[in-house]
């Protein structure tokens, strides 16, 4: 089945007339967004697995503005912008062609640039000296040859961070 527009209106208009049979509006407009209430459930749940197809259909819609990373950016994602700041974005909007990010962060909420966010933190420089200095001692944390552990590593990354110069 495919969501159109028009078919979450007459939804919305079955709960509206049927507002006084709550239960009942819920599956029939969870039966008219494609979900199979065959199985007994709870309305709830049936309403829930509507709601999710509805998204998933808005995602087909329009594309997901991809972050920095490579991954979509979508609201309630946690993200670092490229500053290392963590922040929530709360929501996306459509402006003049361009899509742009609203980002809660500490301090208030900012619009980003959805190619400048991340959903891991960025790497930095001092992040790299911090490692380095980590290096000189020894944790745990250090046992293995994971990432960063190396001064080859260290170096490695700061090639990256240099844009692969020499």
């Amino acid at each position: 089945m495919t969501i159109t527009s028009e078919t979450i209106r007459k939804a919305a208009q079955v709960a509206r007339d049927n507002r006084l049979e709550t239960s009942d509006a819920a599956l029939e407009v969870a039966m008219m967004l494609g979900t199979d209430t065959s199985g007994g459930g709870y309305v709830a749940d049936a309403l829930a697995d509507g709601l999710v197809r509805v998204a998933d259909a808005m995602d087909a819609m329009m594309p997901l503005p991809v972050g920095a990373d490579g991954e979509p950016i979508r609201p309630g994602d946690g993200v670092w912008d490229e500053d290392g700041t963590q922040g929530v974005v709360t929501s996306l909007t459509v402006c003049d062609g361009c899509v742009e990010a609203y980002v809660r962060y500490d301090d208030g909420i900012v619009q980003e640039r959805p190619d400048r966010l991340a959903h891991e933190h960025p790497d930095s420089f001092e992040r790299v000296v911090r490692d380095a200095f980590a290096l000189g001692g020894w944790s745990e944390e250090m046992v293995g040859d994971g990432p960063g552990y190396s001064v080859e590593d260290l170096v490695a990354r700061c090639e990256h961070l240099a844009g692969g110069a020499r």
